[in-house]
C-alpha cells in the first residue's frame, strides 16, 4: 500500500515542471574591428602624350606649329616626368591611316633623349601633304584618337602606350570635332576614357572657346583647356602637366566603413617636411570641399589635381 505521503511525493513528480525563467537577451559581442594603416609615396610618372592634331590650313597658319609645341617637352623635362610624345592627325587624306602614328624614319614618337628636333620631325611631316585636302573634310579628333588606342599592337602604334604609363590626348584644333559615330560617338568615347581599358586617361584641348565637342573632352576628365589662338603655348603646357602628377592610388584592403578613411600628406619643404591631414570626400568629388575623394570602383583614392609631386609621402588609414 502507497501512502498518502508517498503518493503525495508521486503526484507532485508527475506534474509539469516549472517553466524557465527568461531574462533580457544578452547584446551580441561587438566584432573587433582592425585600424590598417598603408603608405604610399608619390613618384614622378610616367606618361605617353598623344598630339591630335588638326592640320586645316587656317590651324596651320596661325603660327609655326613645331616651335609652339616645342615647350611641351622642355616642361616635361624640368618636371621630371617619363614621357612620350606621339603625333596623329585628324584627317588621313583619304589613305586609310587615320590612327597611325606619324614617323620620321624609323622613329615614331619623341622621348627625352632627344625631344625637340624629333618633335618638329613628327610635327612637320603630315602638315604639307595634307594642308590643301584637310581644309575640305571635318576634323576627326576623337576618332585619331580611339583608332590610335585600337592599332596599340600594330607596327605602326607598337610600343607607344605603354602598360605602365596613363595615357594623356592631347586636342589641337582651331576647328570642332566632326567625327560622327564611327567608329565611336561621343558618349561612347566618354565611356571609354572612364573604362578600365584607359583608365587614367585625361583629355586636353587647344581650340576655340566654340569648340564644344573638344572642350566637351577635357571637362570629362579634368583636363586642361586653352586658346589655340595663343601666341605661347607654355603656361597651357604648365597646366597640363599639373595634371599628369597621380592622382590614384589603388588601396589593398576595401574599408568597412569609408568614412574611416584619414589621409596625411607630408610635403618636404626648403623649412623641412609638413604633414598635412587632408579633406575627404566618400561620394562625389568636389574639388571645392575636399582634396581626396574614395571610389569604391576601383577602391581608390583619388586626389585633386596638381595636389601631389614627387616625392611627397602619403599615409592612409581606415576600418577594415
Amino acid at each position: 500500500m502507497v501512502s498518502l505521503l508517498s503518493l503525495g511525493v508521486l503526484l507532485t513528480g508527475c506534474g509539469r515542471a516549472p517553466e524557465p525563467q527568461v531574462g533580457p537577451t544578452a547584446p551580441p559581442s561587438p566584432v573587433p574591428s582592425e585600424l590598417h594603416t598603408e603608405s604610399f609615396v608619390a613618384s614622378a610618372p610616367s606618361v605617353d602624350y598623344l598630339l591630335v592634331l588638326d592640320t586645316n590650313r587656317a590651324a596651320v597658319a596661325s603660327g609655326d606649329l613645331a616651335d609652339r609645341l616645342a615647350a611641351l617637352p622642355v616642361a616635361l623635362g624640368a618636371a621630371g616626368i617619363d614621357y612620350q610624345i606621339g603625333v596623329v592627325t585628324m584627317d588621313d587624306g583619304g589613305t586609310g591611316t587615320l590612327g597611325e602614328l606619324e614617323h620620321a624614319g624609323a622613329t615614331r614618337y619623341a622621348t627625352p633623349a632627344d625631344p625637340i628636333d624629333t618633335l618638329a620631325s613628327l610635327v612637320g611631316s603630315p602638315i604639307p601633304a595634307l594642308e590643301d585636302t584637310s581644309s575640305t573634310t571635318g576634323a576627326r579628333g576623337r576618332a585619331a584618337a580611339y583608332i590610335a588606342w585600337q592599332r596599340a599592337d600594330e607596327p605602326a602604334n607598337t610600343g607607344f602606350f605603354r602598360d605602365e604609363a596613363a595615357t594623356h590626348y592631347l586636342f589641337v584644333s582651331d576647328r570642332d570635332d566632326d567625327s560622327g559615330s564611327t567608329p565611336i560617338d561621343r558618349f561612347g568615347f566618354r565611356d571609354f576614357l572612364g573604362s578600365s581599358d584607359a583608365f587614367g586617361a585625361v583629355t586636353h584641348t587647344l581650340g576655340r572657346m566654340a569648340s564644344f565637342e573638344f572642350r566637351s573632352y577635357a571637362a570629362w576628365t579634368d583636363g586642361a583647356s586653352g586658346s589655340v589662338e595663343d601666341a605661347d603655348w607654355a603656361p597651357f603646357f604648365s597646366d597640363v602637366i599639373a595634371r599628369s602628377t597621380p592622382t590614384f592610388f589603388a588601396l589593398s584592403e576595401r574599408p568597412l566603413d569609408p568614412t574611416s578613411l584619414s589621409v596625411q600628406l607630408t610635403h618636404t619643404t626648403d623649412a623641412g617636411p609638413v604633414t598635412t591631414t587632408l579633406r575627404l570626400c566618400v561620394a562625389d568629388f568636389d574639388p571645392e570641399a575636399c582634396d581626396v575623394s574614395y571610389e569604391s570602383t576601383p577602391n581608390a583614392l583619388r586626389f585633386a589635381t596638381g595636389l601631389l609631386a614627387a616625392g611627397d609621402a602619403l599615409q592612409v588609414s581606415w576600418v577594415l
